[in-house]
């Protein structure tokens, strides 16, 4: 992997840390509390990244350091499936947004602190071997994913606002 590459996987990590700073200014004009029809609101979605981060990608990262790294406690790459219903346990978006946007710079310090030919390093899970360019991959996909979701039902309000008023 040259440079560029490397550059190029640790400005995909580092996306998400601009998107939810704008984020902060547009969930003040939405009832980011609100669950429609009993799904997630929206401020549940985000903490669904949190908790992603915080059994996930910050365990595994974090492993790094080590001689040989691990996926501690969380051994499959299928982590959406544990973890289950998530409720926003705050109800203000700057703190939630905030601590969201602490975890992803802690997974960046870290990104940025591997010798490129740690992004070929790779990690055993239940389902083989998958290397850290591919976990980031995986993260930045989940990340995107996670936010599409936000913006359609930030979008689904606005037209309901416009559509009533």
């Amino acid at each position: 992997m040259d440079t560029t590459d490397h550059s190029q996987i640790v400005r995909d990590a580092a996306w998400l840390v601009d998107e939810l700073a704008t984020l902060k200014h547009m969930l003040r004009d939405v009832p980011y509390l609100d669950r429609p029809m009993g799904q997630e609101s929206v401020l549940d979605m985000l903490a669904r990244i949190g908790k992603a981060a915080d059994l996930f990608f910050l365990p595994v990262f974090g492993s790094l350091g080590k001689a040989t790294p691990d996926a501690g406690e969380v051994k499959s790459l299928e982590f959406e499936t544990h973890l289950g219903k998530v409720r926003s346990t705050v109800d203000e978006p700057e703190l939630l947004l905030d601590s969201l946007i602490k975890k992803r710079m802690d997974v960046l310090h870290i990104l940025e602190n591997l010798d490129k030919k740690d992004f070929e390093r790779t990690i055993v899970f239940k389902e083989g071997k998958e290397s850290i360019s591919g976990l980031i991959s995986l993260m930045v996909r989940y990340d995107r994913k996670q936010l599409k979701m936000i913006a359609e039902r930030m979008l689904a309000m606005d037209m309901e606002r416009h559509n009533a008023g």
